[in-house]
């Protein structure tokens, strides 16, 4: 069984990170399609990879989805890391605080991310306050300078994984800026899966996984596609959902629909008897 199949070279090679001829990518491809052909069960982390495979001639009966999921007590919002982690870091309490989590460049965004945070500040004006979880902290900083976001309106720290969900619970939305290629549909982000734990919204580039739809369909977040350049509606759409009173709970319930650890208890309680009745 292959847990967690996806066409990791095709990612690369789509995000600009290798090159055709990349040895690496080479050796990616020539595994990927040994492991279709000899393994007994390949569980792809998104629908829209299940499909492909089996439109690829992939017997369908041995794919499974299952997305990356993620500990939803975990994750859960806490009012009382809000006003800790808010104070901590003196961000106002009727600040409205956009978070991204993650790493910068490769198949996410550099400076593309940096123009998003940009607009975010011109749209949302004084209330408007970044917060930055990332391990390039020092140079995020240098671009943001470099940009000239507003000096004390953003905060950018590193963090134990484990301390996240204490940021994530100090603020309001989430940025999930990847870059837009083609197999991103392919994806499975785990910091949406965290984001939507925490019930909050996130902006997400379009054609990103199953969650380009999902989000799409309950309008639970917003899809920023850069070729439209359409912000100032993306924006928009995150403030009217920010007005409801019962958006996080919204979210929250699709954590559990969609990124529960139960999805993968069930994947494996299926492969099992499918073993046992052979």
């Amino acid at each position: 069984m292959v847990e967690s199949f996806e066409p990791h070279g095709r990612y690369m090679i789509d995000a600009g990170v290798w090159g055709q001829c990349d040895i690496k990518y080479t050796m990616q491809k020539q595994w990927e399609a040994k492991q279709i052909k000899h393994a007994s069960f390949l569980l792809p982390v998104a629908e829209n990879y299940r499909r492909k495979l089996i439109e690829s001639g992939v017997d369908g009966e041995k794919i499974i989805t299952v997305p990356c999921n993620v500990p939803l007590d975990q994750f859960a919002f806490s009012e009382t890391k809000r006003k800790e982690i808010r104070k901590r870091l003196a961000i106002p309490e009727d600040a409205l605080v956009g978070v991204y989590v993650g790493k910068f460049n490769g198949m996410y965004m550099g400076e593309e991310a940096i123009h998003l945070f940009q607009r975010a500040f011109d749209f949302f004006k004084d209330q408007f306050h970044l917060l930055i979880i990332t391990p390039s902290n020092d140079e995020v900083n240098l671009l943001l300078d470099k940009h000239k976001l507003p000096v004390g309106r953003y905060n950018v720290l590193s963090s134990p994984h484990n301390e996240i969900p204490n940021f994530l619970s100090a603020s309001d939305f989430s940025f999930t800026p990847f870059k837009k290629f083609p197999s991103a549909k392919y994806l499975s982000p785990i910091k949406i899966g965290e984001y939507w734990a925490n019930g909050l919204p996130t902006i997400l580039t379009a054609g990103v996984g199953d969650e380009d739809a999902i989000i799409s369909d309950t309008g639970l977040g917003a899809i920023y596609d850069p070729g439209k350049n359409n912000l100032d509606e993306v924006f928009q759409c995150i403030k009217e959902l920010l007005a409801d009173k019962h958006h996080k709970e919204k979210i929250t319930a699709l954590a559990v629909k969609y990124r529960n650890f139960h999805s993968t208890i069930e994947a494996y309680v299926e492969i099992l008897s499918s073993i046992s009745e052979k």
